[in-house]
């Protein structure tokens, strides 16, 4: 098919290789009846010829630039790399008729049976896809892969439309605003059918813009366009997961750090709680045993021990009291461990130590309480030594 009938997008561009987003369906790259046929310079190719009517014809064939008449052409296909070339079934004939008319001059489009069933699965069969980097992709009519981009589809396209004044409008919109994008139409003679695809030679987010531009004034007056349509609807694919991964995980931190920061607030403010409160509260200030220590005291006082947790009150006092003319010299410590009951003890223990007034008679007093363990209560107290002169 001549590049310069069909291979060419809404806005002039002429398009030359492949690439994963190009916007013309692979059944519109397929040569059909009454097309002008060029094939390109410098690649070598095989031509697989089918067609529903016995005799196929053409207005043109171009072949490494040289334009073949019909009666150059019948004696190529005959010869040897010929064949090679085109493979046209034994029953079938394939001529060049200059003179034929060709509904593509009028600027709707040329009846082609290629968007036929049969014909799609054929062509699409030799097609491999590239992966897309985008969600949702579009599916035209008559492309084998999905795009990125967007897609207006008018249905019910009235018989009198010339898209020819489509095509001026198009030339203008996509020069001025959106240069970067491309966009192609193709309408369906069997449905009536237009189906105007957009994509873009880098993606960057600016077809899904055109595409909802382009939209809105197809919605709001078509007959500026001289088109005449049914209904009218839009598809447009999505931006890249990849691309939009960074934002969500840079959100979802964010939203984290903002509810321990609030759960942490509210918290104080109904426990009236600081760090420093929480850290005493734990389990390295909460422990079931309590040291205390014993001073030497002068003979006139007391020595008070008390028993209980931390956490508890405190209970009655064991006192131990010596009427020794002499201080207690000495210092000792003792070890409590209790738990599950609190330990009671009432009244006094008083131990009185008496020695004769003889110089040389001392006695020597030694206390020592051994552990008990009594239904989970222990008590433990050493007291090391009491001297009496």
């Amino acid at each position: 098919m001549d590049p310069m009938v069909w291979n060419q997008t809404l806005a002039g561009i002429v398009v030359s290789g492949s690439w994963a987003n190009n916007p013309i369906p692979h059944v519109d790259r397929i040569p059909c009846t009454k097309d002008r046929i060029v094939f390109p310079k410098g690649f070598t190719f095989q031509t697989f010829v089918d067609f529903s009517e016995n005799n196929l014809k053409v207005k043109s064939i171009q072949i490494n630039g040289v334009t073949l008449n019909d009666q150059e052409f019948q004696s190529f296909i005959r010869s040897n790399s010929g064949r090679y070339v085109f493979a046209i079934p034994t029953s079938k004939t394939l001529t060049i008729d200059p003179d034929i008319g060709n509904d593509c001059d009028t600027g709707n489009g040329c009846s082609c049976d290629n968007r036929a069933t049969k014909f799609v699965n054929r062509i699409c069969k030799g097609v491999k896809c590239s992966p897309v980097n985008c969600v949702n992709p579009i599916k035209p009519e008559g492309h084998c892969c999905p795009l990125c981009g967007g897609l207006i589809k008018l249905t019910g396209i009235s018989k009198v439309s010339d898209l020819s004044g489509f095509k001026s409008y198009f030339d203008n919109f996509w020069s001025t605003r959106y240069p970067g994008t491309v966009g192609y139409a193709s309408i369906s003679p069997q449905t009536y059918t237009l189906e105007i695809i957009i994509t873009e030679l880098e993606q960057s987010g600016l077809a899904s813009r055109c595409v909802q531009h382009l939209y809105e004034d197809l919605s709001n007056d078509d007959n500026k366009l001289g088109l005449h349509y049914k209904s009218i609807e839009i598809k447009i694919s999505n931006s890249s997961a990849n691309e939009s991964l960074p934002f969500f995980a840079v959100f979802l931190i964010t939203v984290l750090i903002i509810l321990i920061i609030f759960g942490f607030i509210m918290y104080r403010r109904r426990f009236g709680m600081t760090l420093t409160s929480i850290w005493n509260r734990s389990a390295f200030s909460n422990s079931q045993f309590t040291f205390i220590r014993f001073q030497g005291l002068d003979e006139s006082e007391r020595l008070g021990l008390e028993l209980g947790l931390s956490n508890q009150p405190h209970s009655d006092e064991v006192t131990i009291s010596s009427s020794s003319s002499k201080p207690i010299l000495k210092s000792t410590s003792a070890l409590f461990s209790i738990s599950e009951e609190k330990v009671s003890i009432g009244g006094e223990i008083s131990e009185n130590v008496s020695t004769d007034e003889s110089q040389d008679n001392q006695v020597e007093l030694e206390t020592d309480l051994e552990p008990r363990l009594t239904h989970d209560k222990a008590l433990l107290l050493d007291v090391v030594s009491l001297e009496q002169d």
